[in-house]
């Protein structure tokens, strides 16, 4: 038989390392190792965390992290010697925690999550040779980022360093002015090569999906164009229920821009931090690394709406656009004309309006519109109801979408968004009337009759599939399907990757979430669930509760079941007790929840044993009713 041949990749790697750590520990052992583990959490690896990277190996005196991106890894290192200058201010020079980095750019061999080879190996010799609080990089390296940092270099020639056969040419990062930003490349596509690296590291990390969502699939393919971040319109009407329009047009801009392959639009749920009256455009570029900010105002009086859009480039808040819009609004179509030409401008200026992609993509959404304004209203209240997503809501949402399908018995979009609510009334045991899954299944089946090409049909059509059928495979099929008509739907990537790890299938769910990260870089807490139940399962318990804390979900049954059966699985019972305390209706019977998502025992039991070790009774296996599909 062949000998199996060792997978490989190309990354970046980063090697850091303690200057001194054996005179340190022996000055003093506890402090030296309480102060180096304090930087490690709360610098290092956040930081890397945060620059798209993954630390592999931890050693007493240091660690190494791959990245898909060496530009994210350069700029990681000079984060992290810029945070322990900060940290090491009025600390005695001989008690200073100094650190050296080495980043190179080769290929790695593969062994489980650990990395191996020549590509690690240069960038551990690049550490030794770095001053304290310095950052030395391979030639490879400084090809790949000299163009893209704002960064002074230092050219330190060939060395000859232990088992590495031939000279490595080594540069020095000599010095930065302030905060390492990224120049724009002349095609205005910033961070893109970086986002594609950070999602192909994140695939390669999560493994080989054997399925649909693989690495070359143009399901995981980001946008390669221009960026924009549309704010969300501010609402200067009177009523308050106006803020509906507003957020409403938002939403409507922003899926129809990320219909266009050659836009990066990041999702409302990043850009709604910034409001669109107060907001800096260059504050908005550098935080999400956008190209453009588009703002707007919405004032409606009866029938009367006045919209002001502005397009701004971010790098020097430069105005490009701005329009002033006065439609009457006797009817749908008014309203529709206002986003129609708000969005094409949009385009017009930064994209190429030319292309049949755009004039195919307008006629299709076009297509799709009601005549009822009311019932258009419906659909953005129901968008608007997840912002603070509460029984109440869900049924005003509810009552008013069933009341749109009659005004408007051909609004595919009513149908799905229908659907939906029927679905939130199992999983929440909201409102809850007879048959909530038979509702939900008889309005999709409507929405996709009417349109077979309505994207939020097939999602919610996938997670109907995922809770009737006796099989995952027409799940799947559906998730797929709603993926290919708006690869870039953040929401709907994120979702639907959590589903499928509820599945069992990790490598094919995390990739999802991990894109839908990136196109919502300001992403809400619960894209965090899908990594925190990875780490769970594997047992790595710590990065579990670190995982778990950045998630402020008081209200999520799971999240906090998920919160006390790690505290449990730690020994930590008065935490796990204290969040049992803070909610106890979620433990009474803890099992429902996740049952009703179809969690497989393999994931539901260990849980159910984190519960059991913080000293939290767990009933027996309670009978959740199956629903009426």
């Amino acid at each position: 038989m062949a000998e199996e041949r060792a997978q490989r990749h190309l990354a970046a790697i980063l090697a850091a390392d303690v200057v001194g750590y054996a005179r340190l520990m022996e000055q003093d052992e506890a402090d030296t190792f309480a102060r180096l583990r304090a930087h490690r959490k709360e610098l290092f690896e956040p930081e890397i965390e945060k620059h798209q990277g993954r630390v592999f190996k931890l050693m007493g005196d240091g660690l190494l992290a791959e990245f898909g991106s060496v530009v994210d890894a350069v700029e990681c290192a000079v984060v992290l010697q810029r945070g322990m200058a900060e940290r090491n201010k009025g600390i005695a020079a001989d008690r200073r925690i100094d650190i050296r980095i080495g980043v190179n750019l080769g290929d790695v061999i593969v062994e489980g999550e650990d990395r191996h080879g020549e590509g690690v190996n240069i960038a551990a010799r690049l550490q030794e040779l770095a001053e304290p609080g310095g950052i030395w990089i391979s030639q490879q390296t400084f090809d790949q980022v000299e163009t893209k940092l704002d960064l002074a270099y230092e050219d330190r020639g060939e060395h000859l360093v232990k088992n590495i056969v031939k000279a490595i040419h080594a540069y020095r990062v000599a010095g930065e002015g302030g905060r390492a930003k990224r120049r724009l490349p002349k095609m205005r596509r910033p961070k893109l090569a970086v986002i594609a690296g950070a999602l192909t590291a994140l695939v390669v990390i999560s493994g080989t999906a054997a399925w649909y969502w693989t690495g070359e699939d143009p399901a995981l393919a980001l946008p390669t164009g221009p960026s924009i971040a549309v704010l969300q319109f501010s609402n200067l009407s009177e009523s308050s229920d106006d803020i509906v329009f507003g957020i409403g047009l938002t939403e409507e801009i922003i899926t129809a821009l990320s219909r266009f392959s050659n836009l990066v639009v990041f999702s409302r749920q990043s850009t709604k931090k910034f409001p669109a009256e107060t907001a800096d455009p260059r504050e908005v570029g550098r935080e999400l690394g956008a190209n453009f900010v588009l703002t707007g105002s919405i004032r409606r009086s009866g029938d009367q709406l006045r919209v002001i859009v502005s397009l701004v480039d971010a790098k020097g808040a430069v105005p490009l656009w701005s329009e002033v819009f006065n439609p009457i609004l006797t009817n749908a179509d008014s309203y529709f004309a206002v986003q129609d030409a708000i969005t094409e401008q949009i385009v017009g200026t930064i994209a190429s309006a030319d292309a049949p992609l755009f004039r195919e993509g307008m006629k299709g959404l076009r297509e799709k519109r009601p005549e009822s304004l009311e019932a258009y209203e419906c659909v953005l209240l129901s968008i608007w109801v997840f912002e603070d997503f509460s029984e109440e809501m869900h049924l005003r949402a509810r009552d008013c979408l069933e009341r749109a399908v009659r005004l408007a018995p051909n609004y595919a979009l009513a149908w799905a968004h229908l659907a939906q609510m029927y679905f939130e009334e199992y999983k929440y045991g909201w409102n809850a009337l007879p048959d909530p899954i038979g509702r939900a299944r008889s309005a999709v089946r409507r929405a996709l009759e009417i349109d077979r090409n309505e994207q939020y049909a097939h999602y919610i059509n996938a997670l109907l599939l995922y809770t009737c059928e006796a099989s995952f495979d027409p799940y799947y099929a559906e998730a797929e399907a709603a993926i290919k008509l708006n690869p870039n739907d953040a929401m709907v990537l994120a979702d639907l990757g959590l589903w499928m790890i509820y599945s069992g299938e990790w490598e094919r769910g995390r990739p999802l979430v991990a894109k839908a990260k990136i196109l919502n870089p300001l992403h809400p807490d619960w894209y965090h669930w899908a990594f925190f139940l990875d780490h769970y399962r594997k047992g790595e318990y710590r990065e579990a509760l670190e995982v778990q804390l950045r998630m402020n979900q008081p209200t999520n049954p799971g999240i906090q079941v998920g919160l006390a059966a790690v505290y449990g699985q730690l020994g930590e019972m008065k935490k796990a007790q204290a969040t049992r305390a803070a909610a106890p209706s979620f433990f009474e019977d803890p099992r429902p929840w996740f049952v009703r998502r179809t969690f497989s025992d393999d994931l539901l039991e260990p849980l159910m044993e984190g519960l059991r070790k913080g000293g939290i009774d767990v009933p027996p296996r309670s009978a959740v009713p199956s629903p009426s599909c």
